[in-house]
């Protein structure tokens, strides 16, 4: 009899761990994931130079997560979304991963904005082996070499300035084009300037100008001086809006009149506004569907965002956001009820053209045997008109396909 009662005893106890185990975490104590939540970090800069981009993505993927929870979740998982700023510092990158892990226990990262904080955090990415997706990084940095937890799903600089390089050789049709450059001096500037001056070395050319500028820097009257000084005829620049708004007013002010290009963070409403008059005629590149364009996502995602955030104005910036989320949301779906971290990774990898209704060119990813293009995600830009009366960017081209 008392063995009975012991065996009783042990079978009750063992359903009793089951059922908690069961309620607890269905995918067996992985780290932020339970029977009815995912807890998903987000690391951007929602303080310093690129606050409008760290708190717009913010905002808007709150909408898309919010939405995605009233529709039941996924696999009947409602999403948290947790943010912490590291303010454009490398150094406050790494505390806010740090707090994100031991404080609270995220299953991913959902965006780490800027190419110098995301670099910083590749170390700790591979220690914890936590699958980070996407990146806004706009540098080739970020996936060459391709690291397994780390998905870029942006506009390169590098791939940028081939385009534009294209596009003045090949659609202006150009005869010896003096070509010149305007960089941020760190990573994400750095590509760029080692991409043109590839980009250039294809056609023949060179560089007559590469001016570099100091990160937030909006004082760019020596810069201007310079490429004037070497004739630049075409000028590209990595930055956010102030930058480039202020070259252009800067190379206007000393009588030039270049063609200007700016990168994909600046094909925002904000830099038209800015640079006035002296944006008339400027040329961007995109790495999305623009606002007015009436693709089906673009339409999915006025209605969304008008029902969750109606005070929120769509501009440029926000098609890629949404579109990431809309990705991040297929790779949760394919990894399936039994979620865990390499499930993740296993589901982004069976990206094959993955599309999101026209915002973005279609994502595909692969094992990272397959070299840097594997984490690339994005594979095509277009070249952009800005229209500052009307302040919205036009497509001047359909999607171009990049170099990697």
């Amino acid at each position: 009899m008392k063995e009975r009662n012991a065996l009783t005893k042990v079978v009750i106890f063992a359903l009793i761990l089951t059922f908690i185990g069961g309620t607890y975490a269905s995918a067996g104590g992985v780290p932020g994931v339970s029977k009815n939540k995912i807890k998903l970090g987000h690391i951007g800069d929602l303080t310093g130079p690129g606050a409008y981009v760290g708190n717009l993505l913010v905002n808007v993927t709150h909408a898309f997560f919010k939405n995605v929870n009233d529709k039941g979740g996924i696999h009947g998982r409602k999403v948290e979304f947790i943010t912490e700023d590291h303010k454009y510092s490398p150094t406050k990158a790494v505390a806010a991963f740090k707090y994100l892990i031991s404080r609270h226990n995220i299953f991913a990262i959902h965006n780490i904005t800027s190419t110098v904080t995301c670099a910083a955090l590749f170390p700790y990415v591979a220690k914890e082996k936590i699958p980070v997706f996407p990146t806004t990084a706009m540098s080739t940095l970020i996936y060459t070499p391709p690291k397994r937890y780390i998905f870029s799903m942006t506009s390169i600089a590098s791939d940028e300035v081939k385009i534009v390089v294209d596009y003045i050789m090949k659609d202006l049709k150009a005869k010896n084009p003096r070509l010149a450059i305007c960089y941020q001096d760190d990573e994400w500037g750095k590509d760029g300037k080692i991409g043109m001056e590839k980009a250039a070395s294809e056609y023949g050319l060179k560089l007559v100008a590469a001016e570099p500028y100091k990160r937030g820097s909006i004082d760019l009257s020596s810069q201007a001086v310079r490429f004037k000084m070497a004739k630049a005829e075409y000028i590209f620049c990595t930055g956010y809006p102030p930058t480039y708004a202020t070259l252009m007013k800067e190379c206007r002010k000393i009588g030039m009149s270049p063609k200007f290009f700016g990168n994909a963070a600046t094909a925002i409403s904000q830099t038209l506004k800015l640079a006035g008059e002296a944006a008339r005629d400027s040329m961007y590149i995109g790495f999305a569907a623009m606002p007015q364009e009436d693709v089906p996502g673009m339409v999915e995602l006025k209605s969304e965002l008008k029902k969750y955030r109606p005070e929120i104005t769509i501009n440029p910036l926000i098609p890629p956001l949404w579109a990431g989320s809309l990705a991040l949301k297929e790779a949760l779906k394919r990894a399936g009820r039994d979620l865990t971290r390499e499930g993740l990774i296993d589901a982004l990898e069976s990206f094959k053209g993955f599309e999101t209704g026209g915002l973005a060119p279609p994502i595909t990813y692969g094992p990272t045997s397959q070299g840097p293009i594997s984490r690339k995600g994005l594979h095509a830009l277009k070249v952009l008109k800005a229209d500052i009366d009307k302040k919205i960017f036009i497509p001047v081209t359909d999607w171009r396909k990049t170099s990697m």
